[in-house]
Order: C-alpha cells, then sequence, then structure tokens
C-alpha cells in the first residue's frame, strides 16, 4: 500500500566503503521524486557530489567535473527498486525458487529479472520484509557477486525501511550503511532536479 501511495523520499545516511585496503566514511542525502527524478548529494574528505537524475537525462558533478550519466546506467539503477518492482510489474519476471532457513529464520527465495538484469530477494515469511538480496555489481571496488544483508526496520508512511545494511564481497564486507533519517512524500521543489551543462 506504501508504494500505491509514494511520491517523494528524502533520506539521509552515512555509508563505510572499503577502498584498496582504506576504510572511507561517506555522509549522502537521497532525494527521489518518482517515478523519474532523483538527487544524490556525496560528501567524503571535505568534498561533495551531486548526481542528478531527471526522467532518461543524468549528470555527476564531481569537483566542478560534469559527467553525463546514460540512459542505460539511468535504466540499470531503477531494477530492483520496490517503487519500480509494484509500479513496473509487468516488465519483471518473478520466480519463485524454494523456502530457505538462515539461522533459525524461513525465507522465500524470489528470483527477479528485467532485460539483462536480475537478483534474488530473501523475503522473511514472518514479516514480509526483504532482507537479503543477491545480485552483481559491475561498480568498483567490489566487482561481482554482493549480498547485501538489511536490518533494523522501521515503517513509515506503509514502507518499510531498513535502518542498517551490511554489502558482503568474496566473504568480507565492502560497505556498511546507517540510515539517519527518512522523510516519506514531502514537498520538493523541481529546481533540484534541473540539469545544467
Amino acid at each position: 500500500r506504501g508504494y500505491k501511495r509514494l511520491k517523494t523520499i528524502k533520506s539521509s545516511f552515512d555509508m563505510e566503503m572499503t577502498m584498496g585496503g582504506r576504510k572511507m566514511t561517506l555522509g549522502m542525502t537521497s532525494t527521489r521524486v518518482y517515478p523519474d527524478k532523483s538527487h544524490m548529494e556525496i560528501s567524503v574528505m571535505g568534498m561533495k557530489m551531486t548526481t542528478v537524475i531527471n526522467g532518461n537525462k543524468g549528470i555527476m558533478n564531481q569537483m566542478g567535473r560534469k559527467m553525463p550519466i546514460s540512459e542505460k546506467q539511468i535504466k540499470d539503477g531503477r531494477f530492483g527498486d520496490e517503487y519500480d518492482m509494484y509500479h513496473n510489474r509487468k516488465d519483471y519476471q518473478f520466480q519463485f525458487l524454494k523456502e530457505v532457513e538462515i539461522k533459525g529464520q524461513k525465507y522465500d527465495l524470489v528470483y527477479v529479472k528485467k532485460g539483462e538484469n536480475w537478483k534474488k530477494l530473501y523475503i522473511n515469511k514472518k514479516t514480509g520484509f526483504i532482507e537479503i538480496t543477491e545480485s552483481v555489481s559491475n561498480q568498483p571496488p567490489a566487482i561481482g557477486l554482493i549480498k547485501t544483508i538489511s536490518s533494523d526496520f522501521k515503517i513509515i508512511k506503509g514502507i518499510a525501511f531498513p535502518f542498517k545494511s551490511v554489502s558482503m564481497h568474496k566473504g568480507k564486507v565492502s560497505r556498511s550503511m546507517k540510515m539517519k533519517s527518512v522523510n516519506v512524500n514531502i514537498k520538493v521543489g523541481p529546481k533540484l532536479f534541473e540539469i545544467k551543462k
């Protein structure tokens, strides 16, 4: 129900990443206006980077250097988003694989595919939350199979948000996320999503 009425999400969170054996902490603020607008600001070591997507156009601004984001990258980025899966079900293939038990908890394992993209969802049978996902990443530093474990869920406007998550790559933690705040269906002006070349 929450995704049926969803219009905007603004969230802020900290992400810790491991690159070349070094840990980096990034402060991130994400603003999304559905179905096709997003603004992401990343703060790291005193620098700021922004990514703006408006429809099928996007641009990344890194230290004054602007780089376009391809339409394919934009489409790939929307894949597996729960809003996208809810509103564009006809574009997805869903296949129930089996029931699995992990640490005494039972999950429905569901395979999701759209075009070339796929992921596996582990859905907690008791709560209905997607607690574990498996997918392939093409983004450094963790290229290959990624397993993400989400926890500390909070229900906001009918939507379950994980306030903690840990992503594993080759058995090691590649990144972890801690949510600081989430606001749903707040007013967001169009100026935030202007793409200036």
